[in-house]
């Protein structure tokens, strides 16, 4: 899905890792770094043990996460999953949350420096959406780019929960949302969902993984205790491609996020979606916009 309007206009061959420009990406890594070269300087958000462009494959990009790089690695030891793979940990350059990223680099008086950024299953995760594509465009030099690959929870475990809706992710900016609420913890837990779809042409028995008492307990437990509440990670957002799309133009459109979606690709269990940092979006393009956002209704509720 390519939004009209809003194509990213490069030069193919400038801006395209593969020999033969005119071939379209075919791997993984290739659609996230479609756009990404290693002549350009970028930062990746929390890649862990799974970098997307790590500086040993000649990127200069550099790594963001909330904990340091001996801690992450202390956190691998500890996971079965991981601790095969600390090798692959990539070095944290900047230790800060992902919604404080434009704070962090203003501090290293970098700000509109970078040609991109890159996240893979982050967004889902942070409370504040608004804030980080804000801190995004703070950071990216005019025209730089934002790439991300996010769940599509059609073949993952959000599969039986709502979908999130923009008013959702405008009231997590309004109220300046720092973590998951309690409300959306219980949500997690109980519609958490196994046996889901792979792909349409695999539909799974899906069934709730979690018992509703067990997180019922818990919410009720939290929502009676005065003590603060600990940082608690969860997929705060749902989303299909479809209903991100509806989600960013409307931001797009009401001027509250200084990036256009320029691109979102369909790929299994998750899309990618690319924006380009474009500052103001022109009255006349609002106007348009606004037009391809109509039939986005229907598009939208069969999501």
């Amino acid at each position: 899905m390519t939004l009209p309007s809003y194509k990213i206009n490069i030069n193919r061959q400038k801006y395209n890792l593969y020999r033969n420009p005119n071939q379209e990406p075919k791997t993984r890594e290739q659609k996230i770094l479609r756009y990404i070269n290693l002549s350009m300087r970028g930062i990746e958000i929390a890649p862990y043990h799974n970098p997307l462009a790590p500086k040993a494959k000649g990127y200069n990009c550099l790594t963001l996460d909330v904990f340091d790089f001996d801690r992450l690695k202390e956190n691998a030891k500890n996971d079965p999953n991981v601790k095969d793979k600390i090798d692959l940990i990539e070095p944290v350059d900047i230790v800060t949350s992902a919604t404080e990223l434009d704070i962090a680099i203003e501090r290293r008086g970098e700000l509109g420096t970078f040609d991109y950024i890159i996240s893979s299953h982050n967004f889902e995760h942070l409370p504040n959406p608004i804030r980080f594509l804000l801190a995004c465009g703070r950071t990216l030099k005019p025209g730089g780019i934002l790439s991300m690959a996010i769940p599509n929870k059609r073949f993952t475990f959000d599969y039986a929960r709502s979908l999130s809706r923009f008013i959702d992710v405008f009231r997590a900016f309004h109220e300046n949302h720092i973590k998951p609420d309690l409300w959306t913890l219980f949500d997690f837990n109980a519609s958490f969902a196994e046996n889901v779809p792979t792909t349409p042409q695999h539909p799974g028995t899906p069934k709730y993984a979690n018992q509703v008492t067990d997180a019922f307990s818990d919410l009720k437990k939290r929502l009676a205790s005065d003590a603060p509440q600990d940082y608690m990670d969860a997929h705060v957002w749902v989303f299909t491609p479809e209903s991100f799309t509806s989600i960013m133009l409307d931001c797009m459109i009401l001027g509250l996020i200084p990036l256009s979606l320029v691109q979102i690709e369909e790929a299994g269990f998750e899309f990618y979606a690319h924006f380009k940092n474009t500052n103001n979006i022109p009255k006349e393009d609002i106007t348009k916009l606004e037009s391809l956002r109509k039939p986005r209704a229907a598009i939208t509720a069969n999501s």
